[in-house]
């Protein structure tokens, strides 16, 4: 599991105890201070979850711009015939591209 699918898991199982703490309302339709608390809480640890999933995004695009750099300034093909197919490293590279977007 990569990182920022942990933090998804995290952030999706945050938003669902936020909405059970939110659960607890009183009677009069507002929150008991203990209960204030936890929401406060609940919304920060959301607002860091969220911005080191935006982190995590950054970070696998520069990657993905690494590696195509790369891609676009190595010196020579290399390619292989198996049995009536030509291989070669553009398409070994893009079919690595297309399965790591999925």
């Amino acid at each position: 599991m990569t990182r920022l699918e942990q933090l998804q898991k995290e952030y999706t199982d945050n938003l669902a105890a936020l909405k059970d703490i939110t659960a607890k309302r009183s009677a009069d339709g507002t929150f008991p201070a203990d209960v204030q608390e936890q929401i406060r809480k609940a919304n920060e640890d959301c607002a860091r979850i969220m911005s080191e999933m935006e982190t995590e995004r950054i970070l696998e695009q520069r990657l993905k711009e690494e590696v195509l750099l790369e891609f676009h300034n190595r010196p020579e093909q290399t390619s292989t015939t198996a049995g009536k197919r030509e291989i070669n490293y553009d398409t070994v590279f893009w079919r690595h591209m297309q399965r790591s977007n999925s």
